[in-house]
């Protein structure tokens, strides 16, 4: 029973860590690649620390129900927020290249 969630959990893990790295380079570029990618590790890092401590604030405060509705919501607006990420990707592709000169 636990093999499955073991496996899974671990090609997530691996899919993830070659995601951070190729990811930004394939959508910014390799100009000011290392610092785009310490200051997204920076945030993920301070996130994931902080993000049991104030779930655990505030299910104390307001209890297990709104603390779910709560983590949905976040979760929901950071979703939106890649969906129109790729949205303003795709149109910056579309964009005609005009060479003046």
């Amino acid at each position: 029973m636990y093999c499955p969630f073991a496996v899974i959990f671990g090609l997530g893990s691996g899919l993830s860590s070659i995601a951070q790295g190729t990811l930004p380079l394939a959508l910014f570029g390799s100009l000011g690649y290392g610092e785009r990618v310490g200051q997204s590790t920076a945030v993920r890092l301070v996130a994931s620390s902080g993000a049991p401590f104030v779930f655990a604030f505030i299910m104390h405060w307001l209890g297990i129900g709104p603390s779910l509705l709560i983590c949905i919501a976040v979760g929901c607006l950071a979703a939106a927020s890649f969906a129109l990420i790729g949205r303003q990707l795709r149109l910056r592709a579309e964009e005609p290249v005009s060479i003046s000169g």
